[in-house]
């Protein structure tokens, strides 16, 4: 995990109302790659087997909301602190809540013509 995101998460962030979504994105590939809920509190100190350099490590538990591959293209008219919201950096805060919603709605009704049979998502 991002060495600022427990910092983050259970700083004042972790104490507001409402719901904390997390939206994944492997760097570079051009697409949006899943959104979840943090359902409870950053463990930083846990160690986990998915981390593959072992100074690595951190829990952050999660309901996963969506999985499935979202062009950039369909977001980057999103801007957030004068950036699209396609460029933001691990940890970044997408502010005001109303540019979260529109990027969840984005992901909640992309459906893509094809997916590989390993990770159909559920288009409805």
């Amino acid at each position: 995990m991002p060495a600022s995101a427990p910092r983050i998460l259970t700083g004042p962030l972790s104490h507001m109302p409402g719901h904390i979504i997390l939206f994944f994105s492997v760097r570079s590939s051009g697409y949006l790659s899943g959104v979840a809920e943090m359902i409870g509190p950053v463990n930083p100190q846990k160690r986990c087997s998915i981390w593959q350099d072992a100074r690595f490590r951190g829990e952050i538990p999660v309901r996963w909301l969506y999985v499935k591959n979202v062009p950039n293209n369909l977001m980057k008219h999103i801007i957030v602190d004068s950036r699209p919201v396609t460029s933001l950096r691990d940890t970044s805060e997408i502010s005001p809540s109303t540019k979260g919603e529109e990027l969840l709605n984005i992901v909640h009704n992309y459906c893509p013509q094809r997916m590989p049979a390993v990770s159909q998502p559920y288009c409805g």
